[in-house]
């Protein structure tokens, strides 16, 4: 706060965080401005194909499990994760692999524990990846059926962004600044993304059954070109945002104007 009251504008990456400050600047001689994030171009470059109803079915999420997999909303994933591996291998269907990234190598078995702690189902199959480069994060959109972001709050969530950039089908938890920013400027597609649950433990169990439920639904098969073609043009629908490509002019306006002062 101390250093946005001294300096010429300050810009808040996304509306959560937006809304979070602007009300703290009340009163206060401060020029402040939203910026929404871009993807890179490498991420709307990928050519993302639906998969085949023999492809194994993959989910992905990414971020750290150690210290945060509470927050970061893995206990809750493992769990909804588990009823549908059982309900899939109620009917002998094979379980989706999920993926996830950003586990470093000296805290993998801490990590494996925390989610070893909520799995309720050996049919559970996940693989912890550590942190990978660019291209390896593409490389595995591309064979992603889902990618999750199931932070109970996250300011931004930028991976979700990079995952919509590449036309990916997403879900992502309701208290996100890119969730804010989906179900504001893209209606019913936007909202389709987000799943409504609470900051907290208080109804543990209705939380892990609406991930259960939105993920089944987002995995059926009768249905998942139809969710990759959604996927393409919401792809396409970002890209050209107006409301993304004025944050950028703002801010490239500001710092020439901050140039100019100078």
């Amino acid at each position: 706060m101390e250093v946005a009251k001294q300096s010429d504008v300050f810009f808040s990456v996304g509306p959560r965080i937006f809304n979070r400050y602007d009300g703290k600047f009340r009163g206060k001689n401060v020029v402040h401005m939203q910026y929404i994030p871009y993807a890179d171009e490498g991420f709307f470059d990928l050519a993302i194909t639906p998969p085949g109803p023999n492809h194994p079915v993959r989910i992905l999420t990414f971020g750290r499990v150690d210290g945060v997999g509470h927050l970061k909303g893995y206990d809750i994933i493992a769990e909804a994760l588990s009823g549908i591996c059982k309900l899939y291998s109620d009917v002998n269907m094979k379980c989706p692999l999920w993926d996830i990234v950003g586990v470093p190598d000296n805290k993998y078995e801490e990590s494996k524990a925390f989610i070893g702690e909520y799995k309720k189902s050996n049919f559970l199959d996940y693989k912890l990846h550590p942190y990978c480069t660019q291209q390896d994060i593409m490389d595995k959109l591309q064979q992603s059926h889902l990618v999750i972001m199931p932070s109970i709050s996250e300011p931004f969530g930028m991976v979700g962004m990079e995952a919509i950039a590449a036309g990916v089908p997403v879900l992502m938890t309701a208290h996100s600044g890119l969730a804010e920013f989906m179900k504001t400027h893209f209606g019913l597609d936007g909202k389709e993304l987000v799943v409504n649950v609470g900051l907290d433990d208080t109804d543990r169990e209705r939380d892990v059954e609406k991930w259960r439920m939105r993920i089944i639904d987002m995995l059926d098969q009768e249905s998942i070109h139809e969710r990759f073609k959604k996927a393409k043009q919401l792809k396409e629908e970002l890209k050209s945002s107006p409301e993304i490509k004025k944050t950028h002019e703002d801010f490239m306006r500001m710092l020439r104007g901050i140039v100019d002062i100078e």
